[in-house]
């Protein structure tokens, strides 16, 4: 038991880890949404019903009450309609764009050592702790306590080499 344990807090330090890129600056926009949202933001530019509900899901994403219902009537289009033109032109629905957004959001949150996890959550629109935690394990394979961890660790060893990670041995 405690060896399988080990094997998957050692997996779940790795996803964590992968997420950050070289530079040790977070790169979860191509992890959690597949490009870059500037990319997106420029894919769903198309229409202006895509473009503003993307942009609905960027200034109310706090809100724990916004919902696909919320978002189509500000858009004025049919709630099975809207998600469609969404699945069809960015791949995900209303509720995967926007809890991707929040995670994306609460990873960069975490950077800050003055943050609880519970003020992360809470100011990124999750719910609760446990809604959090749930939608950072399945989007990024570990929960924001250990993302958390990983990024305090790499921190740790940066100043211990006194180099950016990963540093390579020439």
């Amino acid at each position: 038991m405690r060896k399988s344990s080990h094997k998957h807090n050692v997996l779940q330090f790795r996803v964590a880890e992968e997420a950050l890129d070289e530079d040790g600056t977070f790169e979860l926009e191509e992890k959690l949404f597949g490009e870059k949202i500037s990319e997106l933001e420029q894919r769903l530019s198309y229409s202006d019903r895509l473009s503003r509900v993307f942009s609905i899901i960027q200034t109310d994403f706090r809100n724990p009450r916004l919902n696909l219902a919320h978002a189509s009537h500000m858009c004025g289009v049919e709630k099975s309609h809207l998600n469609a033109l969404l699945h069809r032109s960015s791949g995900a629905t209303f509720h995967q764009l926007l809890v991707r957004y929040r995670v994306l959001k609460g990873a960069r949150l975490l950077r800050e050592k003055n943050r609880t996890v519970l003020e992360t959550a809470i100011s990124c629109g999750f719910g609760s702790v446990r809604t959090s935690n749930r939608n950072f394990r399945r989007l990024l394979g570990c929960g924001p306590c250990r993302f958390r961890k990983v990024l305090q660790w790499r921190r740790k060893e940066e100043t211990r080499i006194g180099a950016k990670w990963p540093h390579t041995d020439s």
